[in-house]
């Protein structure tokens, strides 16, 4: 399934969702309206200007407290969703392979490549992004199953990078992390944003 097919179903459950809280905030409205004309109903004369005014007092606090209620129900859901995108996103970065897949980190080594200089040691997440990356410098041990890794890339083992690489400065002071995890990590408020507007159109 695609991400727009993704995104599209996501958005379409989300509506069903969000309806059907709001048809169970107003039948919950109309259960309470109901209670409390019956209870306005068999209260004595002389209360009933007190009664009237405490019927409205409690009607606008249970429609403000429904709307609380939706709101977090929503807030929740809209969040789930993007979650759940991000998650997409992140297993369309992981399958990546092939052309595509040097189509993407060619422009991320070109970057590094400006900070670090072209003698840099190249680190790949995985065999196949080594394979994409040979030939354009120094490729060194690939991270994900290597054994031991230079002190500088300890921080970096064991931890799911999806995929891309790291690249080390020819003196070993410098390190930049050119993982599509570390990218989305780096990204994430704006890809939030992104992924917020698409959706929700805010």
């Amino acid at each position: 399934m695609s991400l727009p097919d993704i995104v599209k179903r996501i958005q379409e459950e989300a509506n069903l969702e969000s309806e059907r809280y709001m048809t169970d905030a107003r039948v919950q409205i109309a259960k309470m309206k109901e209670a409390s004309t019956r209870e306005l109903k068999a209260t004595m004369d002389d209360m009933e200007i007190k009664l009237a005014k405490e019927k409205r007092a409690l009607w606008n606090m249970y429609i403000s407290e429904g709307r609380r209620r939706s709101r977090n129900v929503i807030l929740s859901a809209k969040e789930e969703l993007i979650w759940e995108t991000m998650s997409a996103l992140r297993n369309r970065l992981r399958g990546i392979e092939g052309e595509e897949l040097a189509r993407r980190l060619v422009p991320l080594l070109d970057a590094a490549n400006k900070v670090l200089g072209r003698n840099m040691t190249i680190y790949p997440v995985r065999g196949m992004d080594a394979s994409a990356l040979t030939g354009r410098g120094t490729v060194g041990t690939t991270i994900v199953g290597a054994s031991e890794l230079p002190p500088l890339l300890r921080r970096f083992h064991g931890r799911d990078l999806i995929g891309g690489f790291i690249s080390v400065s020819l003196d070993g002071a410098r390190v930049m992390d050119m993982t599509f995890q570390g990218i989305l990590e780096k990204n994430e408020e704006s890809i939030r944003e992104v992924i917020s507007r698409t959706l929700f159109e805010e």
